[in-house]
């Protein structure tokens, strides 16, 4: 069986927890700061579609979003995106 890969980013944040957690849970929040062109509600067991121009679309399911975080599975999106997740 071939082996997975993973790439893990972190950011350094300095910010009240609520305030991050609405900058990457929220449909304002990723349009200020991913693509203004985000569908979705961001409720567990949604999808949110991120578009952007002249690329093709991604679709996240939203399997947590609470205060400890996010995690997202990526349903829809070129090459090998597709069961890849975000925490």
């Amino acid at each position: 069986m071939a082996e997975g890969h993973s790439i893990d980013h972190e950011l350094a944040v300095k910010a009240v927890a609520s305030s991050v957690h609405d900058a990457i849970a929220t449909r304002h929040g990723l349009r200020g700061g991913n693509t203004s062109q985000v569908t979705g509600d961001g409720k567990v067991g949604s999808e949110w579609t991120l578009s952007y121009e002249g690329a093709p679309d991604f679709s996240w399911r939203v399997d947590r979003s609470d205060a400890s975080g996010v995690l997202w599975t990526c349903t829809q999106g070129p090459g090998d995106s597709v069961g890849t997740m975000v925490e």
